[in-house]
């Protein structure tokens, strides 16, 4: 049958050269259509790709310290995104910053790197997580430098990253209760 079609294609494009550059464009069209919507799935399909929520805890009291809101997309393993701090405690000078994102993920764990989207802030530095479920990593957080881009030996933190409206409720027990109610609807 394909030989028949091909023979059939061939002797059309003897007789109507302008034939040929119309099927070149058709097949063009249907190959970069097919491109984007083969991305298209693997971008929204990837079990990462969305909007989460990282709390970052105290190292000394265990309470929150801080709580970012993430937007990730996932092709393969890579993941890239946008942060945004929706809270900083104390630091209230740092909510409202914006960070970009990329890293690494596989089935079960997740490693990434973050910087500000302004040069005049020194916030930089990791992540690295392990899976829990489908909606909950754990993990910590490393900052290699202080706010004023010095470095420092020891800034570890804990983390939990989650899209469970529950667990966003459980994790940010004692915050401002607007803090609390933006960050249900960013995941949404």
């Amino acid at each position: 049958m394909l030989d028949s079609i091909l023979a059939n294609l061939n002797s059309l494009l003897k007789e109507y050269p302008l034939a040929g550059i119309f099927v070149a464009l058709i097949i063009t069209a249907v190959y970069e259509s097919l491109k984007w919507v083969f991305k298209w799935a693997l971008y929204r399909l990837n079990t990462l790709t969305g909007k989460w929520v990282l709390v970052i805890f105290d190292s000394n009291t265990q309470n929150v310290s801080k709580v970012d809101l993430y937007r990730f997309r996932q092709i393969g393993n890579t993941i890239k995104g946008d942060i945004r701090r929706l809270y900083a405690g104390p630091a209230a000078s740092e909510v409202g910053r914006k960070y970009t994102m990329t890293g690494f993920s596989d089935a079960s764990k997740m490693f990434f790197s973050f910087w500000p989207k302004r040069n005049d802030t020194a916030s930089w530095g990791t992540c690295n997580l392990v899976k829990v479920d489908d909606r909950y990593f754990v993990g910590y957080y490393n900052r290699p430098v202080k706010e004023d881009g010095t470095l420092q030996n020891e800034n570890t933190l804990e983390v939990r990253l989650c899209r469970s409206y529950s667990m966003i409720e459980d994790l940010t027990k004692g915050l401002p209760s607007k803090d609390i109610d933006d960050a249900k609807r960013w995941i949404r």
